[in-house]
């Protein structure tokens, strides 16, 4: 997989999708150790090679980012990579 790091626009693009996020240096994936990246609409950690989020889901049901984050970063599931 092919990732793209616009740091300029602190937008994240691989496999033909494109998010507002950017390399998260602090983590690595617990499953594959590679590297993660922040997505910033949803305000969660998560790792493109696996297709997972590294943290919890937040259950706050009062934030936009917390209802709407879907199960994979993603969209198409776990296989999508």
């Amino acid at each position: 997989m092919e990732i793209y790091e616009n740091k300029a626009r602190q937008v994240v693009a691989f496999n033909g999708h494109e998010i507002e996020g950017y390399r998260y240096d602090s983590k690595v994936c617990p499953q594959c150790t590679s590297d993660v990246f922040y997505a910033v609409v949803f305000d969660a950690i998560f790792c493109p090679y696996c297709n997972v989020w590294v943290e919890r889901h937040c259950e706050d049901p009062t934030r936009d980012y917390c209802r709407k984050r879907p199960d994979y970063p993603i969209p198409g599931g776990a296989d999508a990579p």
